[in-house]
């Protein structure tokens, strides 16, 4: 391999991540509840990229995560729907309007293969909807502590993001059910997370499908949406 050396004309650019809504726990009148925590909200994204760009950073890419439909606790992604506690739909707008006068490309970023949290009537049923094993039983992942390497006791696992692995016979649904929402933004900016690293296989008896049929699932899938004018 032979070494490249950058010039000023290379413009390389600076990829940097913002995380948006997680689930923290806090005491409401004595009890502990369950409430979703802005960590950067819009207003504060803006402030950040004005912060490097002030310190002479350009060419920024900003990947923002658990931006839409729940955060790090996301839904199925057959929709996008800004989350209210970081400015909400108007909230985002305005701040891809700013981005882009400042010559700033913002990708949002959705799991668009896995759900994180089953909520009523969002279109998704975990009997129905994810991949089966080969014993035939529904596939929940489950991270592991990054210090130890192994699984915690069952109530610290909620803190690793259990999910279900959605089949891949719906990928063309959910794709097209989530573009169509997206599409509203007129942004044309998209990380789509696991999708460039996850292959699934699933034994569900009544159609069984491999990775390999999985990965071409994905590619016509992406193909279909960069023709569309999409950076993904």
């Amino acid at each position: 391999l032979e070494r490249l050396e950058a010039t000023d004309e290379d413009n390389i650019p600076f990829y940097a991540d913002i995380y948006g809504i997680i689930r923290k726990t806090v005491s409401y009148a004595g009890y502990p509840v369950n409430v979703k925590y802005a960590l950067t909200t819009f207003e504060q994204a803006a402030e950040i990229v004005e912060a490097l760009q002030t310190n002479g950073l350009e060419n920024i890419k900003l990947r923002y995560l658990y931006i839409a439909n729940g955060g790090a606790l996301q839904t199925v992604a057959n929709s996008f729907k800004v989350e209210s506690k970081l400015g909400g739909s108007k909230g985002y707008i305005e701040f891809l309007t700013e981005m882009s006068a400042a010559g700033v490309e913002v990708f949002p970023e959705i799991d668009i293969l896995h759900v994180y949290k089953d909520t009523m009537f969002d279109g998704f049923t975990p009997n129905t909807d994810v991949v089966r094993t080969l014993g035939k039983i529904k596939s929940i992942m489950i991270g592991k502590n990054l210090s130890t390497g192994y699984l915690d006791r069952q109530a610290d696992r909620e803190f690793y993001l259990p999910h279900w692995a959605i089949s891949p016979k719906l990928y063309s649904e959910v794709f097209a059910d989530f573009f169509e929402s997206y599409s509203k933004y007129e942004s044309y900016n998209i990380s789509l997370g696991s999708v460039g690293s996850i292959l699934t296989s699933d034994f569900d008896k009544d159609m069984i499908i491999d990775r390999s049929q999985t990965s071409r699932v994905i590619a016509a899938e992406l193909e279909k949406y960069v023709s569309e004018g999409y950076n993904i």
